[in-house]
């Protein structure tokens, strides 16, 4: 199966959802949609990287939020959670957050996530295209479609 207008889609996609997103997945590995892994080869995958970053470069910045503040104008406001509540608040007393930004990024960042099957060829085809088109990030990984591990079951022959 091929995808002809793939481009097209993950680029509406992000045109219609990319202002309300918090980051952008580009999934090329899903094991269960036949045909799509074959956008992780380097040629489509270029295409469809580059033309994804576009959009979500042209999509309008949003306001940064500092997220430390936040946090402390809810805790300054007495609006507990029940971790805190039950005094479990994680990692708070061991480090010190505001040496650190946890501010939003004015545009989502975009992500790839690939197949754990590609070849080593693939994947260095992979790295490439993600370098170069200044993807933020990659998710390792999806389901293996991979049957070699030895296992039986009645269900062994089944995708995804």
């Amino acid at each position: 199966k091929t995808f002809p207008h793939a481009v097209r889609d993950y680029v509406q996609g992000i045109e219609a959802l990319g202002p309300y997103a918090d980051y952008l997945v580009v999934n090329v590995s899903s094991p269960n949609t036949p045909g799509l892994r074959n956008l992780q080869n380097e040629k489509e995958l270029r295409e469809l990287l580059g033309a994804v970053v576009a959009a979500r470069d042209k999509l309008p910045k949003r306001e940064p939020i500092d997220y430390f503040e936040q946090r402390q104008k809810r805790r300054d406001a007495h609006v507990w959670t029940l971790a805190y509540q039950l005094g479990i608040w994680p990692m708070e007393e061991k480090y010190d957050f505001r040496e650190t930004s946890f501010s939003r990024p004015a545009l989502p960042p975009v992500l790839v996530k690939i197949a754990p099957d590609v070849s080593p060829e693939t994947l260095q085809g992979v790295a490439t295209v993600v370098r170069d088109t200044k993807v933020d990030g990659v998710i390792i990984s999806n389901t293996t479609i991979r049957r070699d591990f030895g296992f039986e079951h009645k269900n062994l022959q089944e995708r995804g």
